[in-house]
């Protein structure tokens, strides 16, 4: 997995039909080249998130995919946030954890 903050968004004019409606997010990680990936949870532009890739992307994503955004970073060790929330889905949504 990758752990990166959304730098964009990307537009298709055409697509294989796994990324019809879906939202591609420009990922730039801690280390390493931008990624681009199918965006799951509704993330914006500066946020930090976790990114799966390979066999993981394509069970959650569909066929032809090989990187998918699946959860939103409130905060981590590196930065000593307490309390920080991973959002497994939309803001808001149930899903989401508060880790300490």
């Amino acid at each position: 997995m990758i752990v990166g903050q959304v730098v964009g968004r990307l537009w298709n004019d055409r697509e294989i039909p796994s990324l019809a409606k879906r939202r591609l997010v420009m990922v730039k990680p801690i280390e390493g080249p931008l990624v681009v990936a199918v965006d799951l949870v509704e993330v914006a532009e500066g946020n930090t998130v976790l990114v799966t890739g390979d066999d993981a992307a394509q069970r959650l994503a569909g066929e032809g995919i090989d990187a998918a955004v699946i959860a939103l970073v409130g905060g981590s060790d590196q930065n000593h946030t307490q309390g920080a929330v991973v959002s497994l889905g939309a803001p808001g949504h149930p899903a989401d954890q508060t880790r300490e």
